[in-house]
């Protein structure tokens, strides 16, 4: 697979929806892939809160539920994997328990847009997904288009194992060129919308 496809894309939606039941609506749609099999597609649905840092600067964090079964996935396939559950167990990583099939995502605290040393565009947001026991480390960098609509796009990677003071820094694999950052932002332009069959309730907000 051209390594320029996104393994991580999302819409952003800023403001506070809901729907007409009156339950929130996610504020991030999109889909992850495993870094050692990008082909399968899981759709993503995320909901910001804030946070503040070590440091005492407010923050923005996503945190919410990766769909058990893939995009491609027969329909047999579809029913197996939500009866399963997205079983797998809870695991640890930076303080935080992460269950199964959940993941959480971190504004970094660079300013946007800075370049490394090397030439290398540092991610706006990261962070990491339980896919079923497995850590995968997630970074995303954000993209404006025209008429205001807000987009992520990045890669998933092995976890990054080296300790770091979470949510404060982004691990150093989170970088990448302008020139890649470009393609993978016109690989996820024409991206598939995400539908997802169910709405998640306001409380699964947790971590």
């Amino acid at each position: 697979m051209d390594q320029t496809i996104p393994t991580f894309s999302a819409n952003l939606y800023p403001k506070k929806r809901t729907n007409r039941n009156g339950k929130a609506l996610p504020n991030l749609k999109g889909y992850v892939a495993a870094h050692d099999n990008p082909e399968r597609q899981f759709n993503v649905a995320g909901w910001s809160t804030s946070f503040t840092n070590a440091k005492g600067v407010v923050l923005t964090a996503y945190n919410g539920q990766v769909e058990p079964f893939a995009r491609s996935d027969s329909a047999r396939d579809k029913m197996r994997a939500g009866a399963e559950d997205n079983i797998g167990p809870a695991v640890e990583v930076n303080g935080m328990k992460l269950e199964s099939g959940r993941f959480v995502l971190f504004e970094s605290e660079l300013p946007n847009g800075e370049l490394t040393e090397e030439g290398y565009r540092r991610a706006d947001i990261y962070g990491w997904w339980n896919d079923k026991g497995v850590i995968r480390d997630i970074s995303g960098w954000t993209n404006q288009h025209d008429g205001g609509r807000l987009s992520v796009v990045g890669s998933v990677q092995k976890h990054w194992e080296k300790e770091q003071d979470a949510p404060d820094a982004a691990p150093e694999n989170a970088k990448v060129s302008s020139k890649k950052l470009k393609k993978m932002q016109e690989a996820a332009a024409h991206a598939e919308e995400p539908v997802f069959g169910h709405d998640a309730p306001t409380e699964e907000r947790t971590f």
